[in-house]
Protein backbone atom coordinates (compact mmCIF):
# COMPACT_ATOMS: atom_id res chain seq x y z
CA UNK A 1 0.00 0.00 0.00
CA UNK A 2 2.53 2.55 0.66
CA UNK A 3 4.16 1.58 -2.53
CA UNK A 4 1.27 1.95 -4.32
CA UNK A 5 -0.24 5.54 -2.55
CA UNK A 6 3.69 6.85 -2.85
CA UNK A 7 4.20 5.92 -6.23
CA UNK A 8 0.84 7.78 -7.31
CA UNK A 9 1.52 11.21 -5.65
CA UNK A 10 5.00 11.19 -6.42
CA UNK A 11 4.62 9.45 -9.87
CA UNK A 12 7.71 7.82 -8.90
CA UNK A 13 7.07 4.34 -8.61
CA UNK A 14 10.83 3.10 -8.12
CA UNK A 15 11.35 5.13 -5.68
CA UNK A 16 8.28 4.71 -3.34
CA UNK A 17 9.48 0.99 -4.21
CA UNK A 18 12.96 1.69 -2.86
CA UNK A 19 11.82 3.59 0.28
CA UNK A 20 9.78 0.94 1.42
CA UNK A 21 12.64 -1.75 0.31
CA UNK A 22 15.38 0.52 2.03
CA UNK A 23 13.20 0.77 5.04
CA UNK A 24 12.17 -2.82 5.58
CA UNK A 25 16.17 -3.76 5.34
CA UNK A 26 16.85 -1.02 8.10
CA UNK A 27 14.02 -2.12 10.61
CA UNK A 28 15.34 -5.52 10.33
CA UNK A 29 18.75 -4.60 11.01
CA UNK A 30 17.57 -2.47 14.03
CA UNK A 31 15.97 -5.61 15.27
CA UNK A 32 18.49 -7.98 14.96
CA UNK A 33 21.20 -5.40 16.84
CA UNK A 34 18.90 -4.84 19.88
CA UNK A 35 18.27 -9.17 19.83
CA UNK A 36 21.68 -9.46 19.54
CA UNK A 37 22.54 -7.28 22.02
CA UNK A 38 20.42 -8.34 24.75
CA UNK A 39 22.00 -11.62 23.63
CA UNK A 40 25.06 -10.33 25.32
CA UNK A 41 23.05 -8.98 28.54
CA UNK A 42 21.69 -12.54 29.90
CA UNK A 43 23.32 -15.80 31.17
CA UNK A 44 23.30 -18.90 28.93
CA UNK A 45 21.21 -17.29 25.78
CA UNK A 46 20.68 -20.02 23.24
CA UNK A 47 23.83 -19.80 20.57
CA UNK A 48 21.08 -20.68 17.78
CA UNK A 49 18.98 -17.41 18.37
CA UNK A 50 22.41 -15.39 19.01
CA UNK A 51 23.57 -16.70 15.22
CA UNK A 52 20.07 -16.15 13.54
CA UNK A 53 20.23 -12.52 15.22
CA UNK A 54 23.75 -12.09 13.62
CA UNK A 55 23.02 -13.66 10.64
CA UNK A 56 19.52 -11.25 9.89
CA UNK A 57 22.05 -8.00 10.59
CA UNK A 58 24.65 -9.18 8.39
CA UNK A 59 22.61 -10.13 5.74
CA UNK A 60 20.47 -6.84 6.39
CA UNK A 61 23.36 -5.33 5.83
CA UNK A 62 24.88 -6.79 2.66
CA UNK A 63 20.99 -6.19 1.12
CA UNK A 64 22.01 -2.51 2.13
CA UNK A 65 24.93 -2.09 0.17
CA UNK A 66 23.72 -3.84 -2.47
CA UNK A 67 20.62 -1.65 -2.83
CA UNK A 68 23.57 1.86 -2.21
CA UNK A 69 26.20 0.38 -4.48
CA UNK A 70 24.16 1.69 -7.99
CA UNK A 71 25.18 -0.36 -10.65
CA UNK A 72 23.73 -3.29 -12.76
CA UNK A 73 25.57 -5.72 -14.97
CA UNK A 74 26.51 -4.24 -18.00
CA UNK A 75 24.09 -6.77 -20.21
CA UNK A 76 21.45 -5.80 -18.35
CA UNK A 77 22.01 -1.72 -17.81
CA UNK A 78 22.14 -2.08 -21.97
CA UNK A 79 18.82 -3.50 -22.35
CA UNK A 80 15.53 -1.57 -21.92
CA UNK A 81 11.84 -2.05 -21.32
CA UNK A 82 9.43 -1.69 -18.38
CA UNK A 83 10.89 -4.07 -15.87
CA UNK A 84 14.67 -3.30 -16.71
CA UNK A 85 14.00 0.50 -16.38
CA UNK A 86 11.94 -0.17 -13.02
CA UNK A 87 14.84 -1.55 -11.69
CA UNK A 88 17.31 0.96 -13.40
CA UNK A 89 15.42 3.07 -11.41
CA UNK A 90 15.63 1.33 -7.96
CA UNK A 91 18.73 1.27 -8.18
CA UNK A 92 19.34 4.96 -8.90
CA UNK A 93 17.03 5.68 -5.91
CA UNK A 94 19.59 3.09 -3.70
CA UNK A 95 22.85 4.85 -5.29
CA UNK A 96 21.78 8.38 -4.09
CA UNK A 97 21.83 6.88 -0.43
CA UNK A 98 25.32 6.39 -0.33
CA UNK A 99 25.56 10.78 0.00
CA UNK A 100 23.24 10.49 3.09
CA UNK A 101 25.03 8.36 5.76
CA UNK A 102 23.29 10.90 8.50
CA UNK A 103 20.19 10.12 7.70
CA UNK A 104 20.46 6.34 6.94
CA UNK A 105 22.02 6.41 10.80
CA UNK A 106 19.01 8.32 11.82
CA UNK A 107 16.96 5.93 10.14
CA UNK A 108 18.44 3.12 12.24
CA UNK A 109 18.30 4.49 15.16
CA UNK A 110 14.89 5.02 15.15
CA UNK A 111 14.01 1.64 14.24
CA UNK A 112 16.15 0.43 17.48
CA UNK A 113 14.32 3.22 19.71
CA UNK A 114 11.19 1.58 17.98
CA UNK A 115 12.28 -1.90 18.73
CA UNK A 116 12.76 -0.68 22.67
CA UNK A 117 9.56 0.48 22.66
CA UNK A 118 8.02 -2.67 21.76
CA UNK A 119 10.14 -4.33 24.70
CA UNK A 120 8.36 -1.86 27.01
CA UNK A 121 4.71 -2.77 26.16
CA UNK A 122 5.66 -6.26 26.90
CA UNK A 123 7.01 -5.31 29.75
CA UNK A 124 4.05 -3.35 30.96
CA UNK A 125 1.80 -6.50 29.62
CA UNK A 126 4.06 -8.87 31.91
CA UNK A 127 3.73 -6.71 34.80
CA UNK A 128 -0.15 -6.66 34.74
CA UNK A 129 0.16 -10.36 34.05
CA UNK A 130 2.06 -10.82 37.03
CA UNK A 131 5.20 -12.83 34.95
CA UNK A 132 7.92 -11.54 37.04
CA UNK A 133 10.74 -13.97 36.14
CA UNK A 134 12.21 -11.69 33.28
CA UNK A 135 13.88 -8.60 33.70
CA UNK A 136 14.52 -6.20 31.55
CA UNK A 137 17.46 -7.53 29.65
CA UNK A 138 16.01 -11.00 29.67
CA UNK A 139 13.17 -8.97 27.63
CA UNK A 140 15.40 -6.96 25.41
CA UNK A 141 16.78 -10.76 24.09
CA UNK A 142 13.35 -13.13 24.41
CA UNK A 143 10.70 -10.03 22.57
CA UNK A 144 13.40 -9.11 19.22
CA UNK A 145 13.13 -13.41 18.67
CA UNK A 146 9.39 -13.06 18.74
CA UNK A 147 9.69 -10.69 16.09
CA UNK A 148 11.67 -12.21 14.21
CA UNK A 149 9.50 -15.65 14.57
CA UNK A 150 6.21 -13.30 13.34
CA UNK A 151 8.37 -12.18 10.63
CA UNK A 152 8.20 -16.01 8.88
CA UNK A 153 5.20 -16.04 6.29
CA UNK A 154 3.13 -18.96 8.32
CA UNK A 155 0.28 -17.15 9.15
CA UNK A 156 -1.77 -13.98 8.73
CA UNK A 157 0.48 -11.19 10.70
CA UNK A 158 2.22 -13.08 12.43
CA UNK A 159 -0.73 -14.70 13.89
CA UNK A 160 -0.06 -18.30 15.70
CA UNK A 161 3.63 -18.43 14.73
CA UNK A 162 4.31 -15.46 17.41
CA UNK A 163 2.17 -17.05 19.80
CA UNK A 164 4.21 -20.15 19.67
CA UNK A 165 7.14 -18.13 20.22
CA UNK A 166 5.94 -17.02 23.46
CA UNK A 167 5.30 -20.19 24.24
CA UNK A 168 8.21 -21.28 24.19
CA UNK A 169 10.97 -18.70 24.86
CA UNK A 170 9.04 -17.96 28.21
CA UNK A 171 8.46 -21.53 28.48
CA UNK A 172 12.37 -22.01 29.54
CA UNK A 173 12.16 -18.90 32.01
CA UNK A 174 9.16 -21.60 33.53
CA UNK A 175 6.53 -19.05 32.99
CA UNK A 176 2.56 -20.77 32.23
CA UNK A 177 2.00 -21.80 28.82
CA UNK A 178 -1.38 -20.36 29.34
CA UNK A 179 0.01 -17.16 30.56
CA UNK A 180 2.52 -16.79 27.66
CA UNK A 181 0.08 -17.51 25.59
CA UNK A 182 -2.33 -14.79 26.94
CA UNK A 183 0.40 -11.86 26.59
CA UNK A 184 0.96 -12.66 23.18
CA UNK A 185 -2.74 -12.35 22.23
CA UNK A 186 -2.67 -8.68 24.83
CA UNK A 187 0.21 -7.86 22.81
CA UNK A 188 -1.18 -8.67 18.95
CA UNK A 189 -4.53 -6.73 20.03
CA UNK A 190 -2.99 -3.39 21.24
CA UNK A 191 -1.17 -3.48 17.78
CA UNK A 192 -4.52 -4.15 16.05
CA UNK A 193 -5.90 -1.44 18.33
CA UNK A 194 -3.46 0.84 17.75
CA UNK A 195 -3.45 0.57 13.80
CA UNK A 196 -7.62 0.91 13.22
CA UNK A 197 -6.72 4.52 12.41
CA UNK A 198 -4.97 2.84 9.04
CA UNK A 199 -8.39 1.56 8.06
CA UNK A 200 -10.02 4.78 8.35
CA UNK A 201 -7.41 5.82 6.20
CA UNK A 202 -8.10 3.23 3.61
CA UNK A 203 -11.85 4.19 3.47
CA UNK A 204 -11.17 7.87 3.02
CA UNK A 205 -9.22 7.44 0.59
CA UNK A 206 -11.73 4.96 -1.40
CA UNK A 207 -14.40 8.04 -0.83
CA UNK A 208 -12.35 10.19 -2.34
CA UNK A 209 -11.29 8.45 -4.85
CA UNK A 210 -15.11 7.33 -5.69
CA UNK A 211 -15.76 11.23 -5.74
CA UNK A 212 -13.08 12.13 -7.86
CA UNK A 213 -14.27 9.78 -10.23
CA UNK A 214 -18.24 10.73 -9.96
CA UNK A 215 -16.71 14.46 -10.68
CA UNK A 216 -14.67 13.57 -13.59
CA UNK A 217 -17.42 11.54 -15.32
CA UNK A 218 -20.13 14.59 -14.73
CA UNK A 219 -17.27 16.53 -15.97
CA UNK A 220 -17.21 14.14 -19.44
CA UNK A 221 -21.21 14.68 -19.41
CA UNK A 222 -21.78 17.98 -19.16
CA UNK A 223 -19.30 18.46 -22.31
CA UNK A 224 -20.51 16.41 -24.57
CA UNK A 225 -24.25 18.16 -23.77
CA UNK A 226 -22.45 21.41 -24.21
CA UNK A 227 -21.27 20.20 -27.46
CA UNK A 228 -24.59 18.83 -28.58
CA UNK A 229 -22.73 15.29 -28.53
CA UNK A 230 -24.29 12.33 -26.66
CA UNK A 231 -22.27 10.44 -24.01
Amino acid sequence: LRIVWVGKLTGDTAGSTSSVVVERIIATAGLALVGLVGSFLIIGPDRRIQILFLALLVGSLLLLALMMWGRLPVGLARKSNRVIDFIKGMVNHGARLRGKPGKMAMVLFLSVIFQITVVGVNLAIFKALGINQLNLADLVYVIPATSVAAMLPLGINGYGVRESAYVVLLGAYGVNQGIAFAASVLFAFLISIMSLYGGWIWMRRQVESSNEKNTIKSNFRDSQKCHGTRP
